[in-house]
């Protein structure tokens, strides 16, 4: 998996960590299994996937609201 992207205006970059603070709580969760259903490591997956499908859409709204080149 990539980084989050780089936000540039000060309410993306509040929500951004929030979104990285939500991944490493699903990675620290999936630590904590031992024995864990076969769906669970694909439902993990899909929702950390989904937090970086949202933060690329975010990152493309900050740039345009900050004036920043795509």
């Amino acid at each position: 998996m990539t980084d989050l992207p780089h936000f540039h205006t000060p309410l993306f970059r509040k929500i951004g960590a929030k979104l990285a603070a939500e991944i490493q709580t699903i990675k620290d969760e999936a630590v904590s299994f031992v024995v864990e259903p076969p769906h669970a490591h694909a439902e993990r997956i899909g929702k950390i996937n989904g937090i970086f499908a949202v933060a690329q859409f975010m990152s493309e709204m900050d740039k345009e609201m900050a004036g920043v080149e795509k």
